[in-house]
Protein backbone atom coordinates (compact mmCIF):
# COMPACT_ATOMS: atom_id res chain seq x y z
CA UNK A 1 0.00 0.00 0.00
CA UNK A 2 2.82 2.42 0.88
CA UNK A 3 4.35 1.67 -2.51
CA UNK A 4 1.22 2.99 -4.19
CA UNK A 5 0.62 5.87 -1.80
CA UNK A 6 4.11 7.39 -2.05
CA UNK A 7 4.05 8.42 -5.75
CA UNK A 8 0.44 9.59 -5.46
CA UNK A 9 1.28 11.69 -2.40
CA UNK A 10 4.20 13.30 -4.21
CA UNK A 11 2.04 13.97 -7.28
CA UNK A 12 -0.70 15.52 -5.17
CA UNK A 13 1.73 17.74 -3.27
CA UNK A 14 3.34 18.98 -6.47
CA UNK A 15 -0.04 19.67 -8.07
CA UNK A 16 -1.16 21.73 -5.06
CA UNK A 17 2.01 23.83 -5.06
CA UNK A 18 1.81 24.51 -8.80
CA UNK A 19 -1.94 25.26 -8.68
CA UNK A 20 -1.31 28.01 -6.12
CA UNK A 21 1.08 29.70 -8.59
CA UNK A 22 -0.71 28.99 -11.89
CA UNK A 23 -4.13 30.31 -12.96
CA UNK A 24 -7.05 28.01 -13.86
CA UNK A 25 -6.78 29.15 -17.48
CA UNK A 26 -3.37 27.45 -17.78
CA UNK A 27 -4.88 24.15 -16.71
CA UNK A 28 -7.67 24.76 -19.20
CA UNK A 29 -5.18 25.09 -22.07
CA UNK A 30 -3.55 21.79 -21.09
CA UNK A 31 -7.00 20.22 -20.82
CA UNK A 32 -7.72 21.19 -24.44
CA UNK A 33 -4.80 19.00 -25.49
CA UNK A 34 -6.04 16.04 -23.47
CA UNK A 35 -7.94 14.24 -26.23
CA UNK A 36 -5.04 14.46 -28.68
CA UNK A 37 -2.48 13.25 -26.17
CA UNK A 38 -4.78 10.42 -25.10
CA UNK A 39 -5.20 9.28 -28.71
CA UNK A 40 -1.47 9.55 -29.32
CA UNK A 41 -0.73 7.41 -26.27
CA UNK A 42 -3.29 4.78 -27.31
CA UNK A 43 -1.94 4.51 -30.86
CA UNK A 44 1.63 4.45 -29.59
CA UNK A 45 0.95 1.53 -27.25
CA UNK A 46 -1.40 -0.24 -29.72
CA UNK A 47 -2.66 -2.29 -26.72
CA UNK A 48 0.17 -4.76 -27.37
CA UNK A 49 1.47 -4.29 -23.84
CA UNK A 50 -1.81 -5.77 -22.56
CA UNK A 51 -1.19 -8.77 -24.82
CA UNK A 52 2.24 -9.25 -23.23
CA UNK A 53 0.56 -9.39 -19.83
CA UNK A 54 -2.39 -11.58 -20.83
CA UNK A 55 -0.55 -14.12 -23.02
CA UNK A 56 0.23 -17.31 -21.11
CA UNK A 57 3.77 -17.61 -22.52
CA UNK A 58 5.83 -14.97 -24.31
CA UNK A 59 9.13 -15.12 -26.18
CA UNK A 60 11.98 -12.68 -26.68
CA UNK A 61 10.75 -12.19 -30.24
CA UNK A 62 7.34 -11.17 -28.86
CA UNK A 63 8.95 -8.58 -26.59
CA UNK A 64 11.28 -7.18 -29.26
CA UNK A 65 8.52 -7.03 -31.87
CA UNK A 66 6.28 -5.04 -29.51
CA UNK A 67 9.21 -2.78 -28.63
CA UNK A 68 9.96 -1.93 -32.28
CA UNK A 69 6.30 -1.39 -33.19
CA UNK A 70 5.77 0.93 -30.22
CA UNK A 71 8.76 3.12 -31.06
CA UNK A 72 7.77 3.35 -34.73
CA UNK A 73 4.25 4.33 -33.71
CA UNK A 74 5.64 6.89 -31.25
CA UNK A 75 7.70 8.62 -33.95
CA UNK A 76 4.83 8.78 -36.40
CA UNK A 77 2.31 10.00 -33.86
CA UNK A 78 4.57 12.72 -32.51
CA UNK A 79 4.99 14.09 -36.03
CA UNK A 80 1.25 13.85 -36.69
CA UNK A 81 0.33 15.68 -33.48
CA UNK A 82 2.77 18.45 -34.25
CA UNK A 83 1.45 18.72 -37.81
CA UNK A 84 -2.18 19.12 -36.74
CA UNK A 85 -1.41 21.67 -34.00
CA UNK A 86 -2.51 24.66 -36.15
CA UNK A 87 -5.88 22.98 -36.75
CA UNK A 88 -6.27 22.31 -33.03
CA UNK A 89 -5.46 25.94 -32.22
CA UNK A 90 -8.00 27.13 -34.79
CA UNK A 91 -10.72 24.84 -33.40
CA UNK A 92 -10.30 26.09 -29.83
CA UNK A 93 -9.50 29.66 -30.93
CA UNK A 94 -6.29 29.58 -28.88
CA UNK A 95 -3.15 30.19 -30.96
CA UNK A 96 -0.98 29.34 -27.95
CA UNK A 97 -1.89 25.70 -28.46
CA UNK A 98 0.42 25.32 -31.49
CA UNK A 99 3.73 25.25 -29.58
CA UNK A 100 2.08 23.63 -26.56
CA UNK A 101 0.85 20.61 -28.54
CA UNK A 102 4.18 20.23 -30.35
CA UNK A 103 6.04 20.16 -27.03
CA UNK A 104 3.52 17.92 -25.30
CA UNK A 105 3.53 15.43 -28.20
CA UNK A 106 7.11 14.49 -27.30
CA UNK A 107 5.72 12.56 -24.33
CA UNK A 108 4.21 10.03 -26.76
CA UNK A 109 7.59 9.34 -28.35
CA UNK A 110 9.51 9.22 -25.09
CA UNK A 111 7.02 6.92 -23.34
CA UNK A 112 7.14 4.41 -26.22
CA UNK A 113 10.69 3.45 -25.18
CA UNK A 114 9.45 2.12 -21.82
CA UNK A 115 6.17 0.37 -22.67
CA UNK A 116 7.62 -3.15 -22.86
CA UNK A 117 9.50 -2.82 -19.56
CA UNK A 118 6.33 -1.56 -17.88
CA UNK A 119 4.30 -4.45 -19.30
CA UNK A 120 6.84 -6.99 -18.01
CA UNK A 121 6.75 -5.38 -14.57
CA UNK A 122 2.97 -5.75 -14.56
CA UNK A 123 3.19 -9.33 -15.79
CA UNK A 124 5.57 -10.33 -12.98
CA UNK A 125 3.77 -8.11 -10.45
CA UNK A 126 7.07 -6.39 -9.56
CA UNK A 127 5.27 -3.44 -8.05
CA UNK A 128 8.07 -2.36 -5.74
CA UNK A 129 10.29 -1.58 -8.72
CA UNK A 130 7.51 0.33 -10.41
CA UNK A 131 6.74 2.28 -7.23
CA UNK A 132 10.39 3.26 -6.87
CA UNK A 133 10.46 4.49 -10.46
CA UNK A 134 7.26 6.46 -9.98
CA UNK A 135 8.39 8.11 -6.75
CA UNK A 136 11.76 9.19 -8.12
CA UNK A 137 10.31 10.47 -11.40
CA UNK A 138 7.54 12.34 -9.54
CA UNK A 139 10.02 14.03 -7.21
CA UNK A 140 12.43 15.03 -9.97
CA UNK A 141 9.73 16.21 -12.37
CA UNK A 142 7.98 17.99 -9.50
CA UNK A 143 11.13 19.98 -8.94
CA UNK A 144 11.14 20.95 -12.62
CA UNK A 145 7.46 21.95 -12.64
CA UNK A 146 7.53 23.91 -9.38
CA UNK A 147 10.71 25.73 -10.41
CA UNK A 148 9.18 26.77 -13.72
CA UNK A 149 5.96 27.89 -12.02
CA UNK A 150 7.94 29.90 -9.46
CA UNK A 151 9.76 31.62 -12.33
CA UNK A 152 6.40 32.64 -13.79
CA UNK A 153 6.35 30.27 -16.77
CA UNK A 154 2.61 29.65 -16.34
CA UNK A 155 1.25 26.96 -18.64
CA UNK A 156 4.76 25.96 -19.70
CA UNK A 157 5.46 24.80 -16.17
CA UNK A 158 2.76 22.15 -16.70
CA UNK A 159 4.37 21.12 -20.00
CA UNK A 160 7.73 20.90 -18.27
CA UNK A 161 6.21 18.81 -15.49
CA UNK A 162 4.70 16.29 -17.93
CA UNK A 163 7.73 16.04 -20.21
CA UNK A 164 10.24 15.64 -17.42
CA UNK A 165 8.13 13.03 -15.61
CA UNK A 166 7.87 10.81 -18.68
CA UNK A 167 11.58 11.24 -19.41
CA UNK A 168 12.72 10.40 -15.90
CA UNK A 169 10.35 7.43 -15.78
CA UNK A 170 11.66 5.90 -19.02
CA UNK A 171 15.30 6.44 -18.03
CA UNK A 172 14.67 4.74 -14.69
CA UNK A 173 12.87 1.84 -16.37
CA UNK A 174 15.98 1.19 -18.44
CA UNK A 175 18.25 1.52 -15.42
CA UNK A 176 16.25 -0.59 -12.97
CA UNK A 177 14.67 -3.16 -15.30
CA UNK A 178 17.32 -5.43 -16.87
CA UNK A 179 15.28 -6.15 -20.02
CA UNK A 180 16.87 -5.37 -23.40
CA UNK A 181 15.55 -6.16 -26.91
CA UNK A 182 17.54 -9.37 -27.53
CA UNK A 183 14.99 -11.03 -29.81
CA UNK A 184 14.20 -10.43 -33.47
CA UNK A 185 11.43 -8.31 -34.90
CA UNK A 186 8.85 -10.59 -36.49
CA UNK A 187 5.59 -9.32 -37.91
CA UNK A 188 4.13 -12.79 -37.41
CA UNK A 189 4.53 -12.35 -33.65
CA UNK A 190 2.72 -9.04 -33.81
CA UNK A 191 -0.08 -10.58 -35.85
CA UNK A 192 -0.43 -13.40 -33.33
CA UNK A 193 -1.16 -10.85 -30.60
CA UNK A 194 -3.17 -8.50 -32.78
CA UNK A 195 -6.38 -10.53 -32.60
CA UNK A 196 -6.51 -9.88 -28.86
CA UNK A 197 -4.97 -6.40 -28.89
CA UNK A 198 -6.93 -4.93 -31.79
CA UNK A 199 -10.25 -4.97 -29.96
CA UNK A 200 -8.60 -3.45 -26.89
CA UNK A 201 -7.05 -0.76 -29.09
CA UNK A 202 -10.37 0.10 -30.71
CA UNK A 203 -12.02 0.18 -27.30
CA UNK A 204 -9.19 2.33 -25.94
CA UNK A 205 -9.46 4.81 -28.80
CA UNK A 206 -13.20 5.17 -28.40
CA UNK A 207 -12.85 5.38 -24.63
CA UNK A 208 -10.26 8.14 -24.84
CA UNK A 209 -12.18 10.12 -27.43
CA UNK A 210 -15.49 9.97 -25.60
CA UNK A 211 -14.16 10.50 -22.07
CA UNK A 212 -12.23 13.54 -23.30
CA UNK A 213 -15.32 14.99 -24.94
CA UNK A 214 -15.90 16.90 -21.72
CA UNK A 215 -12.65 18.77 -22.26
CA UNK A 216 -13.42 19.32 -25.94
CA UNK A 217 -16.91 20.66 -25.28
CA UNK A 218 -15.93 22.90 -22.36
CA UNK A 219 -12.81 24.13 -24.16
CA UNK A 220 -14.77 24.91 -27.33
CA UNK A 221 -17.82 26.60 -25.83
CA UNK A 222 -16.49 28.06 -22.57
CA UNK A 223 -13.43 30.01 -21.42
CA UNK A 224 -10.15 28.19 -20.68
CA UNK A 225 -10.59 29.00 -16.98
CA UNK A 226 -13.88 27.05 -16.91
CA UNK A 227 -12.11 23.98 -18.29
CA UNK A 228 -9.34 24.46 -15.74
CA UNK A 229 -11.90 24.55 -12.92
CA UNK A 230 -13.63 21.39 -14.16
CA UNK A 231 -10.33 19.58 -14.69
CA UNK A 232 -9.15 20.43 -11.18
CA UNK A 233 -12.45 19.28 -9.63
CA UNK A 234 -12.27 16.01 -11.54
CA UNK A 235 -8.65 15.42 -10.53
CA UNK A 236 -9.45 15.98 -6.83
CA UNK A 237 -12.22 13.41 -7.10
CA UNK A 238 -10.18 10.93 -9.11
CA UNK A 239 -6.84 11.10 -7.28
CA UNK A 240 -7.71 9.66 -3.85
CA UNK A 241 -9.91 6.93 -5.27
CA UNK A 242 -7.28 6.21 -7.89
CA UNK A 243 -4.85 5.29 -5.13
CA UNK A 244 -7.17 2.61 -3.79
CA UNK A 245 -8.43 1.32 -7.11
CA UNK A 246 -4.94 1.33 -8.57
CA UNK A 247 -3.71 -0.99 -5.83
CA UNK A 248 -6.38 -3.56 -6.65
CA UNK A 249 -6.64 -3.18 -10.42
CA UNK A 250 -2.91 -3.53 -11.05
CA UNK A 251 -3.03 -6.91 -9.34
CA UNK A 252 -6.45 -7.93 -10.71
CA UNK A 253 -5.53 -8.25 -14.40
CA UNK A 254 -2.53 -10.61 -14.02
CA UNK A 255 -4.33 -12.49 -11.22
CA UNK A 256 -7.53 -12.96 -13.22
CA UNK A 257 -5.54 -13.85 -16.34
CA UNK A 258 -3.67 -16.54 -14.41
CA UNK A 259 -6.96 -18.11 -13.23
CA UNK A 260 -8.98 -17.46 -16.39
CA UNK A 261 -10.04 -21.13 -16.52
CA UNK A 262 -11.53 -21.09 -13.01
CA UNK A 263 -14.83 -19.12 -13.00
CA UNK A 264 -15.68 -19.86 -9.33
CA UNK A 265 -12.33 -18.44 -8.27
CA UNK A 266 -12.89 -15.37 -10.43
CA UNK A 267 -16.33 -14.80 -8.88
CA UNK A 268 -14.96 -15.11 -5.35
CA UNK A 269 -12.08 -12.76 -5.99
CA UNK A 270 -14.21 -10.24 -7.86
CA UNK A 271 -16.79 -10.07 -5.08
CA UNK A 272 -14.10 -9.68 -2.43
CA UNK A 273 -12.39 -6.88 -4.32
CA UNK A 274 -15.64 -5.08 -5.10
CA UNK A 275 -16.75 -5.18 -1.46
CA UNK A 276 -13.47 -3.70 -0.31
CA UNK A 277 -13.28 -1.17 -3.15
CA UNK A 278 -16.86 0.04 -2.81
CA UNK A 279 -16.43 0.60 0.92
CA UNK A 280 -13.03 2.28 0.65
CA UNK A 281 -13.90 4.41 -2.39
CA UNK A 282 -17.21 5.59 -0.94
CA UNK A 283 -15.62 6.49 2.38
CA UNK A 284 -12.86 8.45 0.64
CA UNK A 285 -15.22 10.30 -1.69
CA UNK A 286 -17.63 11.19 1.11
CA UNK A 287 -14.70 12.53 3.14
CA UNK A 288 -13.49 14.64 0.19
CA UNK A 289 -16.97 16.09 -0.34
CA UNK A 290 -17.45 16.73 3.39
CA UNK A 291 -14.27 18.80 3.80
CA UNK A 292 -14.22 20.47 0.36
CA UNK A 293 -15.77 23.77 1.52
CA UNK A 294 -12.84 24.42 3.81
CA UNK A 295 -10.08 22.35 2.19
CA UNK A 296 -10.07 23.78 -1.35
CA UNK A 297 -9.48 27.42 -0.26
CA UNK A 298 -6.81 26.25 2.20
CA UNK A 299 -4.91 24.23 -0.38
CA UNK A 300 -5.38 26.18 -3.60
CA UNK A 301 -6.58 29.65 -2.63
CA UNK A 302 -9.89 31.34 -3.32
CA UNK A 303 -9.27 31.60 -7.08
CA UNK A 304 -10.28 27.92 -7.17
CA UNK A 305 -13.51 28.24 -5.12
CA UNK A 306 -15.66 27.28 -8.12
CA UNK A 307 -14.15 23.80 -7.85
CA UNK A 308 -16.15 23.06 -4.68
CA UNK A 309 -19.70 22.50 -6.03
CA UNK A 310 -18.38 20.56 -9.03
CA UNK A 311 -16.26 18.38 -6.77
CA UNK A 312 -19.25 17.42 -4.60
CA UNK A 313 -21.26 16.38 -7.66
CA UNK A 314 -18.40 14.38 -9.18
CA UNK A 315 -17.85 12.54 -5.90
CA UNK A 316 -21.34 11.05 -6.26
CA UNK A 317 -20.43 9.41 -9.53
CA UNK A 318 -16.99 8.39 -8.39
CA UNK A 319 -18.39 5.59 -6.24
CA UNK A 320 -19.44 3.47 -9.23
CA UNK A 321 -16.57 4.72 -11.40
CA UNK A 322 -14.14 3.13 -8.96
CA UNK A 323 -15.73 -0.32 -9.20
CA UNK A 324 -16.88 -0.94 -12.78
CA UNK A 325 -13.34 -1.31 -14.24
CA UNK A 326 -13.02 -4.60 -12.34
CA UNK A 327 -15.87 -6.00 -14.42
CA UNK A 328 -14.05 -4.96 -17.59
CA UNK A 329 -10.84 -6.60 -16.34
CA UNK A 330 -12.67 -9.91 -15.98
CA UNK A 331 -13.63 -9.80 -19.66
CA UNK A 332 -10.06 -8.98 -20.69
CA UNK A 333 -8.64 -11.74 -18.53
CA UNK A 334 -11.06 -14.24 -20.08
CA UNK A 335 -9.81 -13.21 -23.52
CA UNK A 336 -13.25 -11.84 -24.49
CA UNK A 337 -11.84 -8.71 -26.08
CA UNK A 338 -14.61 -8.71 -28.72
CA UNK A 339 -17.33 -8.60 -26.05
CA UNK A 340 -15.28 -6.02 -24.15
CA UNK A 341 -15.20 -3.86 -27.27
CA UNK A 342 -18.96 -4.08 -27.86
CA UNK A 343 -19.71 -3.27 -24.24
CA UNK A 344 -17.38 -0.29 -24.40
CA UNK A 345 -19.13 0.97 -27.53
CA UNK A 346 -22.46 0.96 -25.70
CA UNK A 347 -20.99 2.84 -22.73
CA UNK A 348 -19.45 5.47 -24.96
CA UNK A 349 -22.73 5.94 -26.81
CA UNK A 350 -24.34 6.77 -23.47
CA UNK A 351 -21.65 9.35 -22.74
CA UNK A 352 -22.21 11.07 -26.08
CA UNK A 353 -25.97 11.14 -25.55
CA UNK A 354 -25.62 12.67 -22.08
CA UNK A 355 -23.10 15.30 -23.19
CA UNK A 356 -25.27 16.36 -26.13
CA UNK A 357 -28.24 16.65 -23.77
CA UNK A 358 -26.62 18.83 -21.10
CA UNK A 359 -23.67 20.80 -22.51
CA UNK A 360 -25.77 23.90 -23.23
CA UNK A 361 -26.60 24.29 -19.53
CA UNK A 362 -23.08 24.92 -18.21
CA UNK A 363 -20.32 22.97 -16.52
CA UNK A 364 -22.49 22.17 -13.47
CA UNK A 365 -24.89 20.30 -15.73
CA UNK A 366 -21.93 18.51 -17.30
CA UNK A 367 -20.80 17.44 -13.82
CA UNK A 368 -24.24 15.98 -13.08
CA UNK A 369 -24.08 14.25 -16.43
CA UNK A 370 -20.73 12.70 -15.47
CA UNK A 371 -22.21 11.39 -12.22
CA UNK A 372 -25.11 9.81 -14.11
CA UNK A 373 -22.73 8.27 -16.66
CA UNK A 374 -20.78 6.54 -13.88
CA UNK A 375 -23.93 4.74 -12.81
CA UNK A 376 -24.86 3.64 -16.33
CA UNK A 377 -21.27 2.56 -16.96
CA UNK A 378 -21.43 0.27 -13.96
CA UNK A 379 -24.68 -1.35 -15.08
CA UNK A 380 -23.43 -1.91 -18.63
CA UNK A 381 -20.03 -3.20 -17.48
CA UNK A 382 -21.48 -5.56 -14.89
CA UNK A 383 -24.16 -7.10 -17.11
CA UNK A 384 -21.89 -9.58 -18.99
CA UNK A 385 -20.50 -11.02 -15.75
CA UNK A 386 -23.97 -12.04 -14.66
CA UNK A 387 -23.66 -14.68 -17.36
CA UNK A 388 -19.91 -15.30 -17.70
CA UNK A 389 -19.12 -15.98 -14.02
CA UNK A 390 -22.57 -15.98 -12.38
CA UNK A 391 -22.30 -12.62 -10.58
CA UNK A 392 -26.04 -12.04 -10.15
CA UNK A 393 -27.52 -8.58 -9.66
CA UNK A 394 -28.71 -9.50 -6.16
CA UNK A 395 -25.11 -10.37 -5.24
CA UNK A 396 -23.88 -7.06 -6.62
CA UNK A 397 -26.48 -5.08 -4.67
CA UNK A 398 -25.51 -6.95 -1.48
CA UNK A 399 -21.82 -6.19 -2.10
CA UNK A 400 -22.16 -2.47 -2.89
CA UNK A 401 -25.28 -0.83 -1.41
CA UNK A 402 -24.51 -1.30 2.32
CA UNK A 403 -21.20 0.58 2.00
CA UNK A 404 -22.85 3.42 0.06
CA UNK A 405 -25.67 3.71 2.61
CA UNK A 406 -23.38 3.78 5.65
CA UNK A 407 -20.90 6.27 4.21
CA UNK A 408 -23.47 8.63 2.78
CA UNK A 409 -25.44 8.80 6.05
CA UNK A 410 -22.22 9.50 7.94
CA UNK A 411 -21.12 12.10 5.40
CA UNK A 412 -24.44 13.93 5.45
CA UNK A 413 -24.18 14.29 9.22
CA UNK A 414 -20.57 15.48 9.10
CA UNK A 415 -21.32 18.11 6.44
CA UNK A 416 -23.46 19.95 8.99
CA UNK A 417 -20.31 20.82 10.97
CA UNK A 418 -19.13 24.33 10.09
CA UNK A 419 -18.22 27.70 11.58
CA UNK A 420 -18.55 31.04 9.88
CA UNK A 421 -15.09 32.43 10.57
CA UNK A 422 -12.60 31.78 7.77
CA UNK A 423 -9.77 31.37 10.27
CA UNK A 424 -11.60 28.37 11.72
CA UNK A 425 -11.44 26.45 8.40
CA UNK A 426 -8.51 24.31 9.48
CA UNK A 427 -10.25 23.44 12.73
CA UNK A 428 -13.41 22.45 10.87
CA UNK A 429 -11.40 20.17 8.56
CA UNK A 430 -9.76 18.59 11.60
CA UNK A 431 -13.06 18.00 13.41
CA UNK A 432 -14.66 16.51 10.29
CA UNK A 433 -11.60 14.32 9.73
CA UNK A 434 -12.04 12.92 13.23
CA UNK A 435 -15.83 12.57 13.36
CA UNK A 436 -16.35 10.90 9.97
CA UNK A 437 -14.00 7.93 10.55
CA UNK A 438 -15.56 7.38 13.97
CA UNK A 439 -19.09 7.26 12.53
CA UNK A 440 -18.06 4.99 9.66
CA UNK A 441 -16.03 2.82 12.03
CA UNK A 442 -18.98 2.37 14.37
CA UNK A 443 -21.17 1.29 11.47
CA UNK A 444 -18.45 -1.03 10.18
CA UNK A 445 -18.12 -2.69 13.60
CA UNK A 446 -21.88 -2.94 14.14
CA UNK A 447 -22.56 -4.64 10.80
CA UNK A 448 -19.22 -6.43 10.42
CA UNK A 449 -20.79 -9.88 10.33
CA UNK A 450 -23.75 -8.96 8.14
CA UNK A 451 -22.37 -6.71 5.37
CA UNK A 452 -18.71 -5.91 5.95
CA UNK A 453 -16.93 -9.15 6.80
CA UNK A 454 -14.28 -8.69 4.09
CA UNK A 455 -13.59 -5.07 5.01
CA UNK A 456 -13.48 -5.89 8.71
CA UNK A 457 -11.20 -8.85 8.10
CA UNK A 458 -8.88 -6.70 6.01
CA UNK A 459 -8.78 -3.94 8.63
CA UNK A 460 -8.02 -6.32 11.49
CA UNK A 461 -5.42 -8.19 9.41
CA UNK A 462 -3.60 -4.95 8.64
CA UNK A 463 -3.67 -3.93 12.31
CA UNK A 464 -2.22 -7.29 13.36
CA UNK A 465 0.53 -7.05 10.77
CA UNK A 466 1.39 -3.52 11.81
CA UNK A 467 1.64 -4.54 15.45
CA UNK A 468 3.75 -7.50 14.47
CA UNK A 469 6.02 -5.36 12.31
CA UNK A 470 5.09 -7.23 9.11
CA UNK A 471 4.82 -5.10 6.00
CA UNK A 472 2.60 -6.59 3.32
CA UNK A 473 0.95 -4.74 0.46
CA UNK A 474 -2.76 -4.09 0.71
CA UNK A 475 -3.34 -5.78 -2.62
CA UNK A 476 -1.90 -9.01 -1.31
CA UNK A 477 -4.30 -8.94 1.62
CA UNK A 478 -7.30 -8.34 -0.61
CA UNK A 479 -6.62 -11.12 -3.07
CA UNK A 480 -5.09 -13.59 -0.64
Amino acid sequence: MIERLAPQAVTFGVSVVIARMVDPAAYGLIGMLGIFMALGAAFSELALSAALVQKKTITQDDETSVFVINIAAGVVLTLVLCAISPLVARFFRQQTLVPLLCAQSLTVLISSFGIVQLALITRTMSFKSNALIEVISCVLSGGVGVSMAWMGKGVWSLIGLNLSRVTFSVVLLWVIRDWRPHGRFRMANVRSMWGYSSNLLYASLIHRVVTNLYSVVIGRFYAPAALGIYTRANSFQALPVGILTGIVQRVAFPLFSKHQDDPPFLLTMLRRQIRVLSFGATAILVAVAAVSDQLIPLLLGHKWDEVIPLLKILCLGGVFASVFPLHAIILQALGKSGLFFRIDLLKKAMIVIVILAVYRFGITALAWGAAFISLTDYVISAAPNVRTIGYRWSMQAWDILPAITLCFISGTCVMQIHWGAERAALCVVGVKALVLPVMVGVGLFTFRNLFFSDVWGLATALLRRRRGGVAEPLCGTIVG
